[in-house]
């Protein structure tokens, strides 16, 4: 594909994958405002009512989510300022606590191996000649969705504990939702004549079997058990 062809076919991805996202980021935005209203004592004093800034948070979360399409295509370059390891000392513990489960939601959502998402990384791959689709850009990798989330609610600054609620609502609704959206992607691209014969359930099964041709490494029951 020309340049252009493949700025069409990522923007009818674009605009569907971002609002199905946007949408279960409402959804997750709704059900944490009533675990953190139910809970005692969660909202201090001069602390904002998460009602009033969902809209501002999903607006803003697309925003995010469309910048990383953009720069995908050498139209943005957006730098989303968000804490990451090497800053955690700059914050207090329990602002580390929320920190650390996003991290842990991110990786546990990569290490799930969803088959739509290995597919749509190899679509996207095939179409972007002398650029490779990986973690660092690929804009519908989870860690680049919790980045564009994180950085939606950054100006409302909730308190350590509602914060991780959110986060927690976030993963039940969006990471466990991805899957369904990764789909969508996928269907788009078939459409657009985009590696519509994949079978990536053939290419887990090749890698498996080379993996099971390997010699075992001869481990004992305490490393097994990590």
């Amino acid at each position: 594909m020309v340049v252009e062809e493949v700025k069409a076919v990522l923007l009818k991805v674009k605009h569907p994958v971002i609002k199905m996202l946007a949408d279960l980021v409402t959804v997750a935005l709704e059900d944490a405002m009533v675990v953190i209203a139910n809970q005692r004592d969660a909202v201090p004093a001069g602390s904002p009512n998460l009602r009033d800034e969902i809209e501002g948070i999903t607006q803003r979360f697309e925003e995010n989510l469309a910048a990383n399409f953009d720069e995908l295509l050498g139209e943005t370059n957006k730098d989303l300022n968000v804490l990451n390891y090497g800053s955690l000392s700059l914050v207090g513990e329990d602002d580390l606590e929320a920190i650390i489960a996003m991290e842990g939601m991110v990786a546990h959502a990569r290490n799930c191996d969803l088959q739509e998402y290995i597919a749509f990384t190899t679509r996207l791959d095939s179409i972007f000649f002398g650029t490779r689709i990986d973690e660092s850009n690929n804009p519908m990798d989870p860690e680049k969705i919790g980045d564009a989330f994180q950085e939606a609610l950054r100006p409302i600054e909730l308190g350590a504990k509602n914060l991780l609620t959110v986060f927690r609502n976030f993963n039940s609704n969006v990471f466990h939702g991805l899957e369904n959206v990764l789909a969508q992607a996928n269907a788009i691209l078939i459409e657009n004549g985009v590696l519509p014969n994949l079978d990536v359930a053939a290419r887990d099964k090749a890698l498996q079997k080379n993996k099971r041709s390997l010699p075992r490494t001869k481990t004992g029951p305490d490393d097994q058990a990590f």
